[in-house]
């Protein structure tokens, strides 16, 4: 699913026109993206947290040369879901 095909399901649950829906939506992404970036975490009940996760420094290969290269440490944006999400997932709790 993308940007657009969320918008069109949330569409179907609130009489709000797409376009609007779409800034919402937009908006939403938006604020969890930066609060991560600035070393927030965003806890959303019942769904999950969006944070960021640090990767230590490692070792790997160049798959062109097959020379051993050095990986430096960095951040990336993690997710973990919630207890619920997760046995929704599994078809636990329908």
């Amino acid at each position: 699913m993308n940007r657009d095909e969320l918008v069109a399901r949330v569409s179907r649950h609130v009489d709000r026109p797409k376009k609007e829906l779409k800034k919402l939506v937009s908006a939403v992404f938006d604020e969890i993206q930066k609060a991560v970036v600035h070393g927030e975490e965003v806890s959303i009940v019942g769904f999950g947290k969006f944070k960021p996760m640090s990767r230590a420094a490692r070792t790997g290969r160049d798959p062109n040369t097959n020379a051993v290269i050095q990986i430096p440490a960095g951040r990336r944006p993690g997710f973990l879901a919630s207890q619920q999400f997760r046995e929704k997932l599994s078809g636990a709790s329908e």
